[in-house]
């Protein structure tokens, strides 16, 4: 009988280390927190808690009428 062997996903590097984490923490869905981070969505208080989160100077403090915070 031939044994088979099992195939193990081939992914690509990972854009966002801990993300699943650091979502849980900023109280929103890992999808959401992706979104923005990846530009699909724009929503200045979550990059800024997000990067207050991860020690970095933040970027996003200045709230215009583009970059007004999400709801």
């Amino acid at each position: 009988m031939a044994t088979t062997q099992s195939r193990q996903k081939l992914r690509g590097p990972c854009r966002f280390p801990g993300i699943t984490a650091d979502a849980r923490t900023l109280g929103v869905s890992r999808n959401w927190l992706y979104s923005v981070l990846s530009g699909r969505y724009q929503c200045a208080e979550l990059l800024a808690r997000y990067a207050a989160l991860q020690g970095a100077p933040s970027s996003a403090n200045a709230v215009t009428e583009s970059n007004a915070p999400c709801a």
